[in-house]
């Protein structure tokens, strides 16, 4: 195929001219002792050469169209957790992956394109595990590679792992989703080993001094049929209570609701320890310490309403399944403002409606910086609406509305999703949001975006906002009550709407009077963890800066030693700290920066997540591959992965594509013209034409 970038026309000008300036040559003479055939092809080899030279100044374009098949491509995931050097195969592993595993891998990359991770505590590109992540989400790498690649690139994925997750949900119950074969490599040794541990416990990190501490504490044990076991709780070193629990089975799982009231407020460190009568073979999942922030005082919520709405309903019921809150619910015309004064958080339903008294709240809620929840209606006045928060504004509003589903945005971090809640949240009904053109601030995380007709746009749907001196979150949206039947639905409970709206209105109850110097730290940690901290300094301008030095002292409690360290600043005002690993224990710290101070306090665990566990779950591997259509292969015959993953995925996808080439960037055809010239020079010479 040939296009032209000028007119075709221009190829018979290169002709003629061709043809001319040869006929010049040939019979502005006369070279009659030469025969006519001879000069018929010196005239044609001139005549052909001039004219590929002629077309070389011409902008014409060569199209081939090429057919090519691509290699398979293969996401070749390695776990990189702890519990794959902690089995008693620890020692068959690491050799394979230190002799094996690379030539494996260069095998593979002859026949596929290989995208290589690791997974554990976070995901990564790369080929060379260190065995040392304190936890394993394999559903969480699942929705990672679905998330990062188009569903139809990927051919495979070989998953290498000893099927033990630590957090996350089982990754069989997204497996029917998953638009290819997964081939499993189990690793470690899936014999039955004789232990009783501590496997998990749900708690709530922060109650009120009126309400009770609630622990939902998972025990297992395995080997210890007709044993007893002793379970010890202790709140700050002192015990406040003992479980005797009987083993009735030679595998045993219980779960035991332990419930107390906390005795102060402040940071709390209940610590449960399970120990037995006989010895068990893992020594290091038999102890766990929870945090737990007392407060002293439940926090007040009122809701203000244009009028009744199954969405106020939602939001009782929401707030009611929490110890923490208490509530009350006014129609705006009956409201009386001195009882603004009395609340802690307030709610606002389809408010600022535009009239003299939504004025007037707003006012209220602004001066006394009281956090609060605006959830957009009908009703809401859009200019009214836009003075709440001058850095976030509605623009090019009409007065319509549209469905908006939500879509979770995984860079929110003001408290945490879990993958489950997630997936619940993605088959909510939309809501009926306003149309036009959103401006949020800086200072602010979107949860969720709004998707519409399966097109996710960058509006927000439920936003959270930090100012300096109290904190704000809007819904953008009417229709959550629809959220909670659907949750419903889709669970039996209510628990993942619940625990969205009680999240939000948490993150609203920690809004405080704006701290110059803020200290962000973890509470609890894992022995053999880096600790990583970062601070903020703000001038009398609230803006970051990092002039003054700062330092903090960690006080290990029991042991009453001090590791002081000075913060390194960072390019960005800001201040860092790798403080490493410390030992395991109770820490209090204070810091200070300039005349600003901060303290408070951390846990770390001897209890590492990935030593509760230490039986591979291959039967879990085996149905994953089952159910996507992969194999799954015992890690001795690591040899056979090319040959099977060869055999099963023959080759890649088909594709074409037009390849555009210019006559004048043609090597060829220049070198072509040089060679006809050449052999007519040499022709002349020896018919002795000069």
């Amino acid at each position: 195929m040939i296009n032209f970038e000028t007119s075709p026309i221009w190829l018979l000008i290169c002709a003629i001219a061709a043809i001319l300036c040869t006929c010049i040559l040939y019979w502005r003479k006369n070279n009659d002792y030469i025969s006519k055939r001879l000069k018929t092809l010196l005239f044609i080899l001139r005549c052909t050469a001039l004219f590929l030279i002629f077309t070389m100044f011409l902008n014409i374009i060569l199209v081939t169209k090429v057919n090519m098949t691509s290699k398979p491509v293969l996401i070749c995931a390695v776990d990189n957790s702890r519990s794959i050097t902690a089995a008693k195969d620890s020692t068959l592993v690491k050799n394979i992956f230190s002799n094996n595993y690379n030539s494996t891998l260069n095998k593979l990359k002859e026949n596929f394109t290989v995208h290589s991770f690791l997974f554990g505590e976070e995901i990564i590109e790369s080929e060379t595990p260190d065995f040392k992540d304190n936890s394993t989400n394999i559903s969480s790498l699942l929705m990672y590679a679905n998330r990062l690649y188009d569903k139809n690139s990927i051919d495979a994925m070989l998953l290498i792992t000893d099927g033990i997750y630590t957090t996350g949900f089982n990754p069989t119950l997204i497996a029917e989703e998953n638009p290819y074969p997964i081939y499993t490599v189990g690793i470690g040794d899936t014999t039955s080993i004789n232990d009783y541990s501590i496997v998990n416990i749900r708690y709530n990190d922060e109650v009120y001094i009126q309400s009770n501490c609630v622990f939902e504490a998972n025990i297992s044990a395995t080997g210890f049929n007709k044993e007893e076991l002793v379970l010890q709780i202790f709140d700050n070193n002192k015990l406040i209570s003992t479980r005797n629990i009987k083993i009735d089975n030679d595998i045993y799982h219980s779960t035991l609701d332990i419930v107390f009231p906390p005795e102060s407020p402040g940071k709390h460190f209940y610590k449960f320890i399970l120990t037995g009568n006989k010895d068990d073979e893992i020594k290091n999942n038999n102890e766990k310490t929870c945090v737990v922030n007392v407060i002293d005082t439940k926090k007040h919520i009122l809701i203000i309403s244009k009028g009744a709405h199954p969405d106020i309903n939602a939001l009782k019921q929401a707030i009611e399944s929490s110890q923490n809150y208490t509530h009350e619910s006014k129609l705006i015309d009956k409201l009386n403002l001195s009882e603004i004064d009395n609340c802690d958080i307030v709610i606002l339903h389809g408010i600022p409606d535009g009239s003299p008294t939504s004025k007037l709240i707003i006012n209220k809620l602004n001066g006394n910086k009281l956090p609060y929840l605006v959830i957009f209606s009908e009703h809401t006045d859009i200019n009214a609406f836009n003075q709440l928060n001058k850095n976030l504004n509605i623009e090019a509003f009409n007065g319509s509305f549209e469905e908006a589903y939500p879509e979770f945005n995984n860079n929110f971090s003001a408290f945490k999703i879990s993958e489950s809640e997630i997936k619940t949240f993605s088959n909510y009904s939309p809501l009926i949001a306003p149309f036009g053109i959103y401006n949020i601030p800086q200072h602010s995380e979107v949860l969720f975006n709004q998707k519409i007709s399966n097109i996710i746009t960058t509006r927000p749907l439920i936003i959270n906002v930090q100012d300096y001196n109290h904190r704000s979150a809007f819904i953008f949206g009417e229709g959550i009550w629809l959220w909670r039947i659907k949750n419903y639905l889709s669970e039996n409970s209510h628990n993942s709407f619940d625990a969205l709206i009680n999240n939000i209105i948490q993150y609203l109850s920690l809004s405080d009077i704006f701290k110059k110097y803020q200290v962000y730290i973890n509470e609890e940690y894992f022995e053999g963890e880096e600790i990583y901290i970062n601070a903020k300094l703000f001038n009398d301008n609230y803006e970051l800066y990092n002039t003054p030095d700062a330092q903090i002292i960690i006080t290990h409690k029991e042991q009453n030693t001090q590791y002081p360290y000075y913060f390194t600043k960072s390019d960005d005002n800001g201040y860092t700290l790798n403080v490493g690993t410390l030992p395991a224990g109770q820490y209090s710290w204070r810091s200070t920066a300039s005349s600003e101070n901060a303290e408070g306090a951390f846990y770390i665990s001897e209890t590492n997540p990935e030593y509760v566990n230490l039986q591979a779950q291959h039967d879990m591997l085996k149905t994953l591959s089952s159910i996507t259509g992969g194999k799954f292969i015992e890690i001795s015959n690591n040899d056979d992965i090319n040959n099977i993953l060869k055999s099963d995925i023959s080759s890649g996808k088909e594709y074409s594509y037009l390849k555009h080439n210019k006559i004048n960037d043609s090597i060829i055809i220049f070198f072509l013209a040089i060679a006809l010239l050449g052999v007519e020079w040499l022709l002349r010479r020896r018919a002795g034409i000069y």
